[in-house]
Parts: structure tokens; sequence; C-alpha cells
């Protein structure tokens, strides 16, 4: 990007590094892995879902 800015909330994006935690893409052709919902759902929370207790948020 050359000229101009992507605000979120008022803010330029290049300065919020948290923000892209926050954000992911969906695309319209899903894929699921074979196994589980929680399977599913793991790698883009590894943090959250460290272990079966975790799921619980679901």
């Amino acid at each position: 990007m050359t000229q101009g800015s992507v605000e979120f909330g008022g803010v330029d994006v290049r300065e919020l590094r948290d923000l892209r935690r926050h954000i992911a893409m969906m695309s319209q052709e899903t894929y699921c892995f074979r196994g589980t919902v929680l399977d599913n759902i793991r790698p883009g929370f590894p943090d959250t879902f460290r272990d079966e207790g975790g799921a619980r948020v679901i």
C-alpha cells in the first residue's frame, strides 16, 4: 500500500499488531480434517485447546 490507510476503530491497522491474532480468513470452500470437531478447531487456537478441558468452552 503506497497511499491511504485502513483503520479499525480510528487506528491505523499497521499500528495494531495484536489485532492480527484476532482476525481469521474463512474460505467459502471449507475443508474438515478427519477426526473430531475439536481436531478441526484446535489448529487455529493452539494455546486455548491444549487439553480436552479447553474443549468445554466450545
